[in-house]
């Protein structure tokens, strides 16, 4: 049985009120023009904040949570024509940004204001080179897990609108090797490819529900390698969320992976460990960046999941309940209810279970 959500009115309301993300992330917040649906305005601020902490930041993104973005779109050409235009907006106004505090003489050091904002970001050990005829830029990643598909098409984007605005003109830039499939490095180079390759979904979700899961348990989850891109950078992609085709795919592959990740994660159901299956649920939650669990209660089940002000948006939450809908029914193996409230400045979901004598064996 389906997770049922109860949307109380007032939380509603004040839901709508707060879709506005914050684009110091708690770091310090740029001042600048930001409107409702965020924008090149925003982007600026938050460009700016990055360069401002020069990689000094103290909120990143768990490197699951990354994954599970990069690789959603990647399975769609759609969504990953969406990520690179993304990435190709936040390139653009980073060059305003960076040209309007430095005179570049060159492309070569156009570039090197580029590779610099990208370790401010997160991406610490990057480096690259500048032909007559080319640049390529390569991201140095040990331990990569592999999924089977090429998933950095916004930083591919990133640097496309970065090079165009500064070279004038169009230059694509394609993502021609990945860690995360098969080679030891991330490579990208002002090259554009006619026919990009089709990565199998299904194994790739299945590779990354695997790596999820290994990574939730409580075995593991405390001595894991925590995340080093910025929150604030990462909520550079997060206007995408208001694209009903992409909110709706997110929230189906969000279903999916939460019944593939519970599903490796419990395949030893046992009702004697029902509560460390909750302990490794509020984990999953955690690692992929999709609120605050706090367990209230574990027989019956009822857990309350906090987003803070950047991550309240109804489409964020939406996809991240999906997820957490699938987890838990391939987990626990119940039915529960979700209400939703507005407590302390966060907006929170409260899951509970509606029926003990219906739990499976």
């Amino acid at each position: 049985m389906a997770a049922t959500r109860k949307v109380r009115d007032s939380a509603k309301s004040k839901r709508s009120a707060r879709r506005r993300g914050a684009a110091g992330g708690g770091e310090g917040k740029s001042k600048g023009k930001q409107s409702g649906k965020p924008g090149i305005e925003y982007s600026e601020a938050v460009i700016s904040n990055i360069i401002a902490n020069g990689g000094a930041s103290k909120h990143t993104v768990p490197d699951e949570a990354l994954l599970f973005g990069a690789t959603v779109s990647a399975l769609g050409s759609n969504i990953n024509d969406m990520h690179y235009k993304a990435g190709m907006s936040v390139g653009k106004s980073l060059y305003k940004v960076s040209s309007a505090a430095n005179s570049y003489s060159s492309t070569e050091e156009s570039v090197d204001g580029l590779v610099s904002f990208l370790k401010a970001a997160g991406h610490k050990n990057t480096t690259y080179q500048a032909f007559p005829d080319k640049v390529e830029i390569t991201m140095h990643r040990d331990g990569a897990p592999k999924i089977g598909a090429n998933l950095h098409s916004f930083e591919a984007g990133v640097m496309s609108g970065y090079l165009s605005a500064s070279e004038r003109r169009h230059v694509p830039v394609s993502e021609v090797a990945c860690a995360h499939n098969g080679s030891d490095r991330c490579r990208f180079a002002t090259v554009s490819f006619n026919r990009k390759p089709v990565p199998d979904s299904r194994k790739a979700l299945s590779a990354l529900a695997e790596h999820i899961a290994e990574n939730s348990r409580t075995a593991n989850y405390y001595s894991r390698s925590h995340g080093e891109v910025s929150h604030v950078y990462h909520s550079l992609s997060a206007p995408l969320l208001g694209d009903r085709e992409y909110s709706e795919q997110m929230k189906s592959i969000a279903g999916y992976l939460g019944n593939e990740v519970g599903g490796k994660l419990f395949n030893s159901y046992n009702k004697n460990r029902h509560g460390n299956h909750v302990v490794d649920i509020a984990h999953t939650i955690r690692l992929l960046n999709f609120g605050n669990p706090i367990v209230e209660s574990i027989l019956p089940f009822h857990m309350s999941v906090a987003f803070d002000e950047l991550n309240s948006k109804k489409e964020f939450v939406d996809v991240a309940m999906s997820f957490i809908d699938g987890l838990i029914m391939s987990g626990l193996r119940t039915s529960v209810q979700a209400t939703e409230r507005v407590e302390d400045g966060s907006y929170v979901v409260d899951i509970k279970e509606t029926n003990l004598r219906e739990r499976r064996k």
